[in-house]
């Protein structure tokens, strides 16, 4: 966890130039904080892009089944 936290810091100052430490400025991790929660919603946001892709995916199959099944003879 510890080893997390610090990969997560070090990825911060990479991308801002601030650095997080215990008796930083508030706006410093205020900055952080927003930082992290975008980081999260672009995680969120690439899970929800997989799961519409798989649902499209199973979908579009059983519209084929579903076509192949009317459209053959009895």
């Amino acid at each position: 966890m510890k080893s997390l936290r610090n990969e997560l810091r070090l990825q911060f100052y990479a991308q801002t130039d601030i650095e997080i430490y215990a008796k930083a400025k508030r706006q410093d991790w205020q900055n952080y904080a927003l930082w992290l929660e975008n980081l999260a919603i672009e995680k969120l946001n690439q899970d929800i892009i997989l799961e519409n892709k798989k649902l499209r995916e199973a979908f579009c199959k059983a519209q084929d089944i579903l076509e192949s099944g009317l459209l053959s003879p009895i």
